[in-house]
């Protein structure tokens, strides 16, 4: 199984309550120690058939969504059809939830943190009508199980 360590990006990074903030000295001096939390971010590239370029994209692996999503810019980019769904679909991501109309399929992509050479087949997408934060893709859990990825949200 392949292993991808996972933690927040930097907007969760930045994110804190107010129970951490009132925490002691000692806790601050912790901090220092640590590492930067890794990220759950891969780039994954497409090849657009119409510009005849790899089109490179920004990834947010998240295991909480179910459901692979991408921003209409995303697709546009990619050179890949939009379809109408036969029904409206949700996702549920930590930040909001997604109804989409629309999906494309996306035929071959490849995870660069991972095997560059290596070609993944088949990628169902929701089109999100609207941005995904900072991300252009939101690939879900069983999007992970299948190509064997798991994140590893600890160093030990």
């Amino acid at each position: 199984m392949r292993k991808i360590h996972g933690g927040f990006n930097q907007v969760g990074s930045e994110a804190s309550s107010d129970e951490e903030e009132e925490g002691s000295e000692d806790a601050e001096d912790d901090d220092e120690d640590q590492q930067p939390a890794p990220s759950s971010v891969i780039n994954i590239s497409i090849y657009n058939k119409k510009t005849q370029h790899n089109e490179l994209f920004c990834v947010l692996l998240d295991s909480g969504t179910l459901g692979c999503l991408a921003t209409v810019e995303a697709v546009n980019r990619a050179g890949i059809k939009q379809q109408t769904a036969t029904k409206p679909k949700s996702s549920r991501t930590a930040a909001r939830i997604f109804h989409t109309t629309h999906y494309a399929q996306v035929r071959q992509h490849r995870i660069l943190e991972l095997n560059s050479k290596r070609k993944l087949q088949r990628l169902k997408v929701n089109v999100a009508p609207g941005p995904l934060g900072f991300y252009d893709f939101i690939l879900e859990r069983r999007y992970m199980t299948r190509y064997g990825i798991d994140l590893l949200f600890s160093q030990g």
